[in-house]
């Protein structure tokens, strides 16, 4: 009998709170903090005033509401708090930053904000905005707990629920664990991509080398032939800029094995040449050892665009120079389309097959921007009579490569000058004038 009047008690209680919508808890907000820590609940508050009508609408249509009190009874402590209540509530609002009415906040016991919003919401919004604040929560105690044990062993069961987790909760060491998960995984699978990429970036070098492959040699066609394909193109551009990221920085630290190291990673991308990977390394030894610049300049420049030259010029040795400058002046008058579309049938393996307009000057171009800049390096930086003619040479190239822009002509001008060889620079004045297309250059060039 005792025992059926307690639970008739606790029915009636819970009745009670149901039929009087959600209950407030009246106590000092040290005691409700206190409160909220030793229950491990999160604190509910509504900051109203007495003038805002959307806190009215709250109380009568949503607050008030049983079946949503039944669910902030089992899993908050509820409190209203008056935003102009000269004793508590203004310093609370100015605390928590409340700038509009109702402030709808969730507080942990130590006082701090999980998740905030303002204005009406309905009961349907508020239950579900209460449902994602307390998954938010549990998450943040579980990655706290996470980040201060980040050398502890986690089996690959925990490691993916993490990952999992910190895919909408980064937080700092995470590519620790995510490269740990790597370790316990011989085949790497599209799901296990998708828990470890976004971490790629701040991976060791032996990771980027496994999983850029699954990305990289993959062509463009080939990614959009796929189901989930801007997932993939994220990847992919992830990958390439991780990679690209790592050279710059191994350049910059004097690191050559693992700028070598990355580099074999970088030849594995869909579509990268000899000559792009040629180029990373001239670039790395301007940086880091001139000498060996000196070398791998003409070296490029012999192998790459000598060969491509548009009279099939094999050599570029100090013998030929007169000969070949004798050419350039010859030639000034022709358009470059002329000169590549003269015999295309006599094409050999070294030319490379331009099929458009579009890709022979741009193609073109990229071919006189080196030579503008190697010319350049080799006149600042070495001051012997070899580096000079190779400069002078390498100039006099650029702009028959690519006639349409003054700089390069002003490059060349500018070696034959400080060389003190101006009857040169003056026979070469004269020739620009007489390209068809002078008029035009010289408006969008000072000369």
């Amino acid at each position: 009998m005792k025992f059926l009047i307690v639970s008739l008690l606790q029915l009636w209680v819970l009745i009670g709170i149901n039929a009087q919508g959600i209950v407030w808890e009246n106590a000092n907000w040290a005691n409700i903090l206190k409160n909220a820590d030793q229950s491990n609940k999160l604190i509910f508050v509504d900051v109203y005033t007495d003038w805002c009508r959307p806190c009215l609408q709250m109380d009568r249509n949503v607050f008030a509401d049983s079946a949503l009190a039944d669910f902030f009874h089992t899993n908050f402590i509820s409190v209203k708090i008056n935003g102009e209540d000269e004793n508590f509530g203004e310093d609370f609002a100015k605390r928590y930053k409340i700038n509009a009415y109702p402030g709808l906040l969730f507080i942990d016991g130590k006082g701090q904000v999980i998740s905030s919003f303002m204005g009406y919401h309905s009961k349907y919004e508020l239950k579900k905005i209460a449902e994602q604040t307390i998954t938010l929560y549990g998450h943040q105690n579980f990655l706290a707990d996470i980040k201060s044990n980040l050398h502890k062993h986690y089996s690959s069961e925990e490691l993916r629920d993490i990952l999992t987790i910190s895919q909408i909760h980064p937080f700092d060491g995470k590519e620790k664990l995510a490269m740990k998960y790597l370790d316990g995984i011989e085949q790497i699978t599209e799901d296990d991509m998708r828990l470890v990429m976004n971490e790629i970036q701040r991976m060791g070098l032996s990771y980027l080398s496994r999983l850029a492959p699954l990305t990289t040699s993959l062509s463009y066609k080939e990614i959009y032939l796929r189901p989930n394909a801007q997932e993939w193109l994220v990847w992919k551009s992830s990958t390439e800029q991780a990679i690209h990221e790592r050279l710059s920085r191994y350049k910059l630290e004097d690191n050559l094995s693992s700028f070598e190291a990355t580099l074999e990673i970088l030849k594995g991308i869909n579509g990268t040449n000899n000559r792009q990977v040629d180029n990373l390394y001239l670039s790395y030894y301007k940086h880091n050892n001139l000498d060996q610049y000196k070398t791998f300049a003409a070296y490029i420049i012999e192998a790459y665009i000598i060969p491509v030259h548009p009279k099939e010029v094999k050599k570029a040795d100090e013998e030929k120079y007169i000969l070949l400058r004798n050419e350039i002046e010859k030639d000034m008058k022709a358009s470059l389309v002329e000169i590549y579309t003269s015999d295309t049938s006599k094409e050999t393996s070294s030319t490379p097959m331009l099929d458009s307009l579009v890709q022979i000057y741009t193609y073109s171009k990229s071919l006189a921007d080196q030579l503008y800049e190697i010319s350049g390096d080799f006149y600042a930086l070495y001051e012997d009579e070899s580096s000079r003619r190779k400069a002078t040479f390498w100039a006099s190239l650029s702009h028959l490569y690519y006639p349409y822009d003054m700089k390069y002509f002003d490059n060349h001008l500018f070696i034959l000058e400080s060389t003190g060889r101006l009857e040169e620079a003056r026979e070469i004045v004269a020739k620009i004038k007489l390209l068809p297309w002078y008029g035009e250059m010289s408006k969008r060039n000072s000369f």
